[in-house]
């Protein structure tokens, strides 16, 4: 949840912006740092309350180990929106593979010392760590002075009005694994959330790159309405000429499709994956 508020839009302000200085980059990088800090220290501050919560005492630790990786992300925020805005996706690529390879790594590493849960938070940390210092390397920025940058609010209020969504989005789509897990309990949300997982695979391995190179292509674009919106209407076309046949191939062949990728104890969620492949 608290991802959510991790850089408060302002990566996307930074991307979208159709006017962006150095001030203005510097006071942006500088917002992310502290919020980053202040994730961070809130994280660190609830970790009891998590162990408790859970009712096991090593979560608190490990809560407390994690909590670095918000003001890492606030770090590196704005020179991986600043890639994205020049749509240098090729050195973004070349930070977050390297990044995968080292965290990845160190994991495989303090596992085989005997460090057991805390391998996985060195593998998140490691990855954070490189992907900071790879984004700062080809990035070539360096942030100046904090300051009072015109036409800050103006892209706060952006980022405030896409964190709003964000958080109504996050509501929505969270709101039926809670409904199902409180009607009928958690073999049922465990069925529900596997099915789903399933159904939105299409979908995400086709958005997901399409959405990093469409956001700051339709940015450079906001000037031209008419193009901008032929560029948006070929994408959506794109998207639903790669993924409805799929989407109707796991409704046809939903059976095999968790018996291979699941197992055959969860074939109680074909009819489920079949209604959400059509949905």
């Amino acid at each position: 949840g608290l991802g959510i508020f991790s850089d408060l839009g302002l990566t996307a302000a930074t991307v979208q912006s159709p006017h962006l200085d150095d001030c203005k980059l510097s006071a942006l990088f500088w917002l992310n740092a502290a919020l980053g800090l202040s994730l961070a220290l809130l994280l660190a501050a609830l970790a009891a309350a998590t162990a408790w919560a859970f009712q096991e005492p090593e979560v608190r630790g490990v809560t407390l180990a994690l909590a670095p990786l918000f003001l890492i992300g606030g770090l590196r925020t704005q020179h991986a929106a600043l890639l994205a805005r020049r749509m240098e996706f090729g050195k973004i690529a070349a930070a977050e593979l390297t990044s995968a390879a080292v965290g990845i790594a160190t994991g495989i590493l303090a596992a085989a010392h005997g460090w057991g849960v805390y391998a996985l938070v060195m593998q998140s940390l490691a990855a954070m760590l490189m992907e900071l210092a790879a984004f700062w390397l080809l990035c070539a920025w360096t942030p100046g002075r904090p300051s009072r940058a015109a036409g800050i609010r103006e892209m706060l209020g952006f980022g405030g009005h896409l964190t709003a969504f964000n958080m109504l989005n996050y509501a929505a789509r969270n709101l039926d694994n809670l409904l199902i897990g409180r009607a009928w309990g958690a073999a049922a949300l465990g069925y529900y959330s596997r099915a789903y997982s399933m159904m939105l695979l299409p979908l995400q391995l086709f958005t997901g790159p399409l959405t990093r190179v469409m956001v700051p292509a339709l940015a450079r674009m906001q000037d031209d309405p008419e193009r901008m919106e032929h560029a948006y209407v070929r994408s959506v076309r794109l998207i639903a000429f790669a993924t409805f046949p799929l989407s109707m191939g796991l409704f046809v062949l939903a059976e095999e499709a968790i018996g291979i990728v699941l197992g055959a104890k969860w074939l109680a969620a074909v009819p489920v994956l079949q209604a959400l492949a059509l949905a």
